[in-house]
């Protein structure tokens, strides 16, 4: 399989899509053509509800248009589509009859991979797909579905941003306005392969690398980009962001804890604040 091929496929069919619902069918039933799944389920939180709700479905679930079988709901934290909405974290799992939070919808099944959409580090939703074999899902499963999902939720806010501007009475000023406010919270990287458009929130860390610095998101991108560390500092210019050494650049909301002058990452990145920056790195964690 060629990840990025799939991944340029994948981002391309969400591209055009105006409403919610278009988008959530558009991907699951692609995923399913590009990724030989067996099914893929695209589940939106309602928070009114409490739950995750089955936003479109693709395979056995899903006979024909846009009908999903005996639609279910999942309350936060319960089975591990409600867990990793819950903690925001993916999870693969290669038998689930191993797993006693496992959840049988239409049939039992034996791997399944689960990943959380987000928006500004917020779980808005989790893409979820079951297959009926053991040891199924792969990491490069994993390394699609955990991209796609930040293109995903990128997508979900775009449209609800947009169809909040055109049911709310305002001037043209005004939407000018905000659309600028909003995209303000992105920032665009270019490769040599391709153009990122990601929510600053997002971005975990990124490192220096001469005049290249290399970015992590929280969806596990790694981005190389023609950037200095310190005109990305610049761009993204954003109090969330701490610099506690010379050749990193941290998103404080990503900081675990901070042991013996070192921030401990929530993927597990160790970084050392320099000792110029520690008394200012240490009060900026005790005001967060």
């Amino acid at each position: 399989m060629n990840i990025d091929s799939v991944i340029k496929f994948l981002a391309e069919s969400m591209e055009h899509a105006v409403t919610i619902d278009e988008l959530c069918w558009n991907l699951a039933k692609n995923c399913i053509s590009k990724l030989n799944f067996e099914d893929c389920i695209i589940y939106i939180y309602d928070d009114k509800k409490n739950k995750l709700i089955q936003k479109a479905a693709f395979g056995p679930k899903n006979p024909n248009g846009k009908i999903i079988i005996n639609p279910i709901e999942i309350p936060l934290g319960k089975g591990i589509v409600g867990s990793v909405a819950l903690h925001g974290v993916t999870e693969l799992i290669n038998d689930t009859s191993k797993d006693p939070r496992y959840i049988v919808d239409d049939k039992r099944r034996y791997s399944e991979l689960t990943v959380p959409i987000k928006i500004g580090g917020k779980v808005i939703g989790v893409i979820d797909s079951e297959h009926s074999s053991k040891n199924f899902f792969t990491s490069q499963h994993l390394n699609v579905l955990s991209v796609i999902s930040i293109f995903l939720g990128n997508k979900v806010m775009e449209i609800s941003e947009q169809h909040k501007l055109s049911h709310e009475p305002s001037s043209t000023k005004e939407k000018i306005k905000l659309i600028s406010e909003q995209e303000s919270d992105y920032i665009i990287l270019n490769t040599q392969s391709r153009t990122y458009k990601l929510h600053k929130n997002d971005i975990l860390r990124a490192e220096a690398d001469g005049n290249y610095c290399v970015i992590y998101t929280a969806g596990n991108l790694k981005i190389m980009t023609a950037k200095t560390l310190k005109s990305l500092e610049k761009e993204i210019d954003s109090t969330a962001f701490l610099r506690p050494h010379k050749s990193h650049l941290v998103n404080i909301n990503y900081i675990d804890e901070c042991v013996n002058n070192e921030l401990i990452l929530s993927d597990k990145t160790s970084i050392t604040i320099s000792v110029r920056k520690q008394s200012i790195i240490k009060r900026s964690l005790l005001e967060k």
